[in-house]
C-alpha cells in the first residue's frame, strides 16, 4: 500500500472537522514547499544573470567581445 493510499484510509476514518483542518495542513505545505521552489529558482536566475551582467561564462574566463563568445 502507497502513501497515498494509507493516507486516504485514514483520512476516510476520521470526523469531519478533522479531516478539514488535515486539508488546511496539506495545503499549507504546498504553498511551503512552491515558495521555497520559487525563491530557490529567483536565486540561481539572478547568479545567472550576475555572471551574464560581468562577462564572465562558467568557466571563471572572462569574455572581451561577442566574437570571442562565439568561439567558445
Amino acid at each position: 500500500m502507497t502513501t497515498a493510499e494509507r493516507l486516504f484510509e485514514t483520512v476516510r476514518r476520521l470526523p469531519e472537522p478533522l479531516t478539514l483542518e488535515l486539508l488546511d495542513f496539506a495545503e499549507f505545505l504546498e504553498r511551503k514547499h512552491q515558495t521555497q521552489a520559487d525563491h530557490e529558482y529567483a536565486e540561481a536566475r539572478q547568479r545567472a544573470l550576475s555572471l551574464m551582467a560581468t562577462g564572465y561564462d562558467l568557466g571563471g574566463k572572462g569574455i572581451s567581445d561577442r566574437e570571442e563568445l562565439h568561439e567558445r
